[in-house]
């Protein structure tokens, strides 16, 4: 009779019991279970397919010997040998299928998609499309976008139970109340860590974690099973997510900023006038200037607007200059990008004010951009 996997492995002595299981923030191998999941992909997938590669490849014009792309200070910004890794098999704690398509990702260069139409892989985190028309050349650079998300934003499934749930600690704490003994909550989720059920024991752990964020035996265990899932997953986002929130657990959240996406200063150069302004607009806290009433011109290389603050409300009005206006800004985009930014030294250099010069310095005082808390947890209270 056929052994099953577990059997052999419990025969192996390669199991771990709930008592072996090590609480700790350091990283764990793939499991014998995880392993296995993944092992699963090669029998569902045919890895000696080659025509995804060969897709990759078409069309290739040329390809640097080594790609490093440096700022102007001589750091690294992009590495293409920081890949490097991927030119052996995949290992137990990476999904085969997602660890095939970074490969595929990986090839770098010039392509040519068809007669006319250019693109440049592999030079960021999207590629760069080049069509060749009849007057002249269109570029479609994507550049990349970070989305933000809410903390407590979800989706109505329909179900109206879910409509006003407690918020997450509350409810954590009413299922902790209802579980009585925490250790013995541990105990049985180890065991269940230890047939595998990593989605069930991240579930149950975080719940503990939300209950009482300094209940280090359920974070670490939350870790643990969180990591298995990211060995598992086949999507690089989800594998991303689910590392993320491994590492705060561990050690609480990160905040070092240069492990942080950061803009080069680029960006200002592919906003309009508009879109600075509805900035300004988020980032001003009208509850902190609800007495703030006045008009300014803002005078740009490119176009003149009208700036209108109304109880602490700001609002803008294109192509037009107020004939009272209590103040006049004359400044470029950059200019105007410090003052939704609030930059002081950016205000100085690059803002020239005419009639009341308060105003400006009185707006600031409700900008909240620099209170932004860059840094939060997101699987802990």
């Amino acid at each position: 009779m056929a052994l099953t996997l577990a059997a052999v492995l419990l025969l192996a002595g390669n199991v771990l019991t709930a008592e072996a299981l090590v609480l700790s923030p350091e990283p764990k191998e793939a499991s014998p279970y995880t392993a296995e999941a993944n092992e699963q992909v090669y029998a569902l997938l045919d890895f000696s397919d080659e025509r995804e590669l060969e897709n990759a490849e078409r069309g290739l014009i040329a390809a640097p010997q080594s790609l490093e792309i440096k700022d102007d200070a001589g750091n690294v910004v992009w590495s293409q040998a920081a890949y490097d890794f991927l030119d052996q098999d995949a290992p137990e704690t990476a999904n085969p299928s997602l660890w095939r398509n970074t490969q595929l990702n990986h090839i770098c260069g010039l392509f040519e998609v068809m007669d006319g139409i250019y693109q440049v892989r592999g030079y960021d985190m999207s590629n760069i499309t080049f069509i060749k028309g009849d007057t002249g050349w269109i570029v479609f650079d994507p550049l990349m976008t970070k989305a933000v998300y809410q903390k407590y934003m979800g989706w109505y499934d329909a179900n109206p139970v879910h409509l006003g749930e407690l918020a997450p600690t509350e409810r954590a704490k009413k299922f902790v109340e209802y579980f009585g003994d925490v250790d013995a909550v541990l105990a049985r989720a180890k065991e269940d860590f230890d047939k595998g059920e990593y989605q069930w024991v991240a579930e149950l752990t975080n719940m503990l974690v939300f209950a009482d964020p300094d209940n280090m035996d359920a974070r670490y265990l939350c870790a643990d099973a969180l990591e298995q899932l990211a060995y598992q997953a086949e999507s690089g986002t989800w594998r991303n997510a689910y590392l993320c929130a491994v590492q705060e657990l561990r050690f609480g959240v990160n905040r070092d900023m240069s492990t942080r996406a950061s803009s080069g200063g680029g960006l200002i150069t592919h906003m309009t006038p508009e879109m600075i302004m509805q900035y300004l607009g988020i980032y001003t806290d009208s509850n902190k200037i609800q007495d703030l009433n006045f008009t300014a011109n803002i005078i740009l290389p490119q176009a003149s607007y009208v700036l209108v603050v109304r109880d602490g409300v700001v609002l803008y009005e294109e192509g037009s200059l107020h004939e009272r206006a209590d103040a006049v800004w004359r400044t470029n985009l950059a200019g105007l990008f410090a003052i939704a930014q609030n930059n002081r030294e950016g205000i100085d250099s690059l803002v020239t004010q005419e009639g009341d010069s308060t105003l400006l310095d009185k707006l600031m005082e409700g900008n909240v951009l620099a209170e932004n808390d860059w840094f939060f947890p997101i699987v802990e209270p």
